[in-house]
C-alpha cells in the first residue's frame, strides 16, 4: 500500500489496484474504485525523408493500420495519402508506405469495422472509401468507391465512427447536408 496527496485529498493505493481516499469527516478510508493506468508508446510507422501530416490509426484483429498525408521536396509538394499495416503484437510490417490515393486526396481517416479497416478520404466534393480485410487480405486495398458526393469543396470536413454493427459518417455539406 502506498499513499499520495492530491490537492487536499490523501489517497492510498493497494497492491490489488484499489484507490482509497481519506475522509476527514468520518476519519475512515473510503473506496474510490480501481486505479486505471494510462500509458503511451511511440512506434515508427515509416522511415523516409518525407513529411507525414494528418495521421490516423486503428487496430483491427491485431493489425495496426495507419494512414497519413505525405509531402516531399522543398518547398513541400503534396504526394497524396499513404498507409502502413503491421502486426500490433510483434511489430512485423505487412505494408510499408503503400499508396491509398494520389495528390488530389486529402483528410485521411481510418476506422475498425468488423474484420475491416475502412479508410476514408476526400477528393473534391466526394468522400471515398477503400478497405482491407484484416483476416483474409491484410495487404490488399479494395477499389475506391465514392460514398458521399456533397462535402464542402476545398474544405472537406467529415468524420467517422463505429457503433455496434454500423459505420456512421458525418460531413459538412456543400449541398443538402446529411449523415448516413
Amino acid at each position: 500500500v502506498g499513499t499520495l496527496a492530491c490537492r487536499d485529498e490523501l489517497l492510498a493505493f493497494t497492491d490489488a489496484g484499489t484507490v482509497y481516499s481519506r475522509s476527514a469527516a468520518t476519519e475512515r478510508w473510503v473506496s474510490r474504485g480501481e486505479a486505471v493506468v494510462a500509458s503511451t508508446e511511440d512506434r515508427i510507422v515509416v522511415r523516409n525523408d518525407k513529411e507525414q501530416r494528418a495521421p490516423d490509426v486503428c487496430v483491427v484483429n491485431g493489425l495496426r493500420v495507419v494512414v497519413w498525408e505525405e509531402y516531399s521536396g522543398n518547398p513541400a509538394a503534396y504526394d497524396g495519402i499513404k498507409y502502413s499495416v503491421y502486426d500490433d503484437a510483434s511489430g512485423t510490417v505487412l505494408v510499408s508506405s503503400g499508396t491509398v490515393a494520389g495528390a488530389t486526396a486529402t483528410r485521411p481517416r481510418v476506422v475498425a469495422f468488423g474484420d475491416y479497416a475502412v479508410i476514408l478520404y476526400a477528393v473534391g466534393v466526394e468522400v471515398l472509401e477503400r478497405h482491407l480485410n484484416a483476416v483474409h487480405s491484410p495487404t490488399t486495398l479494395s477499389t475506391a468507391v465514392a460514398i458521399i458526393g456533397d462535402v464542402t469543396s476545398g474544405n472537406a470536413t467529415f468524420d467517422a465512427c463505429v457503433s455496434g454493427d454500423r459505420l456512421f459518417v458525418a460531413w459538412g455539406s456543400g449541398g443538402s447536408g446529411a449523415a448516413e
